[in-house]
């Protein structure tokens, strides 16, 4: 009888993603990385070298895309949004978006729209940080913080950013929050790290 080889696949090493080459010197390194190599976040392909562009502000749909990969939410096909601006969300982030509005962590503004463009402001991020991380709902007085402007702080937005100082979740820049001000790529990195780790 004849009798067949057996054929022992050859393991063919996978290449791993360059890293981006702007965060090397970056203060959120290891935040941007963790991330990025989990597919998680990701670059944007400028000549063939990847750049990620951590002090560039992020908007509320791409926001919307990472925070769900990172809590492992499903990319929902043929979403049904019942935002009013429902067709400006793009498909790449629409079935994220209908993840998180079905747990409760993302809502749209009092007019009735979600606004995918608008760039979020760490006010916004720090009520979806929280409230991916399990607490939905304020509790009782607002916990304290220390920051220098903590009487600047919306005050639908005071109890969250309270409770991720509280956490750890969130630092402020020479003790200054910056509620109005947008929140960067890297400043996202490091408070979704901080709620999956």
């Amino acid at each position: 009888p004849t009798v067949t080889p057996t054929v022992t696949p050859t393991q063919v090493p996978s290449t791993p993603k360059p890293t981006p080459g702007d965060i090397q010197s970056h203060w959120a390194l290891t935040f941007i990385e963790g991330l990025y190599s989990k597919g998680i976040v990701a670059g944007y392909d400028i000549g063939g070298v990847i750049y990620f562009k951590p002090n560039n502000d992020i908007t509320r749909a791409e926001f919307a895309v990472i925070l769900a990969k990172a809590k492992g939410m499903v990319n929902v096909e043929t979403p049904q949004l019942n935002f009013k601006d429902a067709a400006s969300i793009p498909p790449w982030a629409a079935g994220y978006v209908k993840s998180l509005v079905n747990a409760g962590i993302i809502a749209g503004y009092s007019d009735g729209k979600f606004k995918p463009s608008n760039k979020i402001t760490r006010a916004e991020l720090a009520i979806m940080i929280v409230k991916a991380k399990g607490e939905t709902a304020p509790q009782g007085t607002p916990p304290a913080t220390t920051f220098k402007d903590d009487s600047k702080i919306p005050a639908w937005a005071k109890w969250y950013v309270g409770r991720a100082f509280v956490l750890d979740i969130v630092k402020g820049t020479n003790n200054y929050y910056n509620p109005s001000k947008n929140a960067t790529r890297a400043e996202v990195c490091v408070m979704v790290t901080k709620i999956i780790n």
